[in-house]
């Protein structure tokens, strides 16, 4: 287990006033700002910006470089700006409602943002940032602090999808509109998942067996895809609103697709 004096810090501690960019600039790819979501107050980079949807892809930040990963770039003061170093985590991403982001606390480099859904393969380093230390396996000290990690980003995904839920209407996504959104993206599954979520946000999608069809010809009954394009709030996605969808039009559909058995779920 991490130590419980710094588990505390970062689930409870507050961003201090120090900043070094200014706030009236609108949200943006880029930008580190604070999240509050309950009880939790942390800060987050801003990888991308839905207006549509009033939505943004954000992945989870902090400040204790010596608990860095090989997932994880350490960025220094002389690129934000900031007394500090920052650690972003390129793999605790989430989508959360834009209007749940607050300060504006520091700016950092587009390769950054990039590297978060590129991967840190071809990630250049430089004397302000590099990326952090392979994981050794469960008895690394840092193992247990990821997986805290993971379950705070997992904590403001799931508030975030429900909070959607609450404020979503009644209405059906006609199938062709639906199809209409994801034709430009046909040969990438991951962004049509992400379209997807845009558009249930925005409409409240109405799942239909037409849809499912749709899916299954682009493997996007399987969570991987989901959470390629979300990171966990994909993985959440997938698990309260795909597979309940899924289930309810299966227990009362038939069909060819149904009928050949191209409709089922895939978890592994």
């Amino acid at each position: 287990m991490i130590p419980q004096h710094i588990s505390d810090a970062i689930n409870t501690a507050r961003v201090g006033h120090e900043v070094s960019a200014r706030d009236d600039r609108a949200v943006s790819a880029g930008d580190i700002r604070q999240i509050s979501v309950g009880s939790i107050d942390r800060l987050v980079l801003i990888l991308r910006v839905s207006p549509e949807s009033n939505t943004s892809q954000v992945t989870l930040i902090h400040s204790y470089s010596e608990f860095a990963t090989e997932h994880d770039i350490i960025v220094g003061p002389d690129v934000t700006g900031l007394s500090y170093e920052i650690v972003v985590q390129t793999d605790l991403r989430a989508a959360v409602s834009t209007v749940e982001l607050g300060q504006l606390v520091a700016i950092v480099p587009g390769q950054v943002v990039a590297a978060c859904f590129e991967g840190l393969d071809n990630f250049v380093e430089n004397q302000g940032m590099f990326v952090g230390q392979s994981l050794l396996g469960p008895l690394d000290a840092r193992w247990d602090f990821k997986v805290e990690e993971g379950e705070t980003i997992r904590e403001i995904s799931s508030a975030t999808i429900v909070s959607f839920f609450d404020e979503s209407g009644s209405g059906q996504l006609e199938f062709d509109r639906l199809l209409r959104v994801l034709l430009p993206h046909s040969e990438n599954p991951s962004e049509m998942a992400l379209q997807t979520f845009e558009l249930w946000i925005s409409g409240d999608v109405q799942f239909t067996v037409e849809h499912l069809e749709l899916f299954a010809g682009r493997n996007l009954l399987t969570p991987a895809i989901w959470e390629d394009a979300l990171g966990v709030a994909g993985e959440q996605f997938f698990k309260t609103v795909i597979v309940p969808a899924h289930d309810k039009l299966i227990s009362g559909s038939t069909g060819s697709l149904l009928d050949r058995g191209l409709l089922e779920l895939q978890f592994s």
